[in-house]
């Protein structure tokens, strides 16, 4: 199924891929160079509590569907326009959502979103992120395959 430009079964395989990548990832980073390990599931925390039942499903759907989100953001409006082999591609594109998150994330905490107080805004907590959304990024790239 091809919607528009957007190859919309390979979008939704390589986002779903990447995101669990991401997810996986981000939960061994304690043991690489000290960075905090990255919890995908605090929407679920935001939402429904620390220690409610439910909390880690609801937080990983909602990261897998926000994966699948910046998958078609990357194919629809960047994939053409971003130099280089795919897997740079990906790569510029996950340096450029941890800016944007970054810069959404600052706004939406000091405007008073719940959501965005949740998370973390240290300097190893932005090193983590960016290192997984690089990671994020790189899977999009390699496995997506435009129309």
């Amino acid at each position: 199924m091809v919607i528009g430009e957007i190859n919309f079964w390979s979008i939704l395989v390589s986002g779903l891929l990447a995101g669990y990548v991401m997810a996986f990832v981000g939960y061994w980073m304690e043991g690489i160079l000290g960075l905090p390990r990255y919890d995908v599931t605090l929407a679920g925390t935001v939402f429904l509590g620390q220690d409610k039942p439910g909390r880690w499903t609801l937080g990983f759907i909602v990261h897998e569907i926000d994966a699948v989100l910046f998958g078609i953001i990357y194919a629809g409006f960047l994939y053409d326009i971003l130099p280089g082999a795919d897997y740079l591609k990906g790569l510029i594109f996950g340096a450029i959502l941890t800016v944007a998150i970054f810069i959404l994330g600052t706004i939406g905490s000091i405007a008073g979103g719940k959501v965005f107080k949740a998370i973390p805004n240290k300097p190893k907590d932005l090193l983590t992120s960016l290192s997984l959304r690089l990671i994020y990024g790189v899977v999009l790239g390699l496995m997506y395959t435009p129309v």
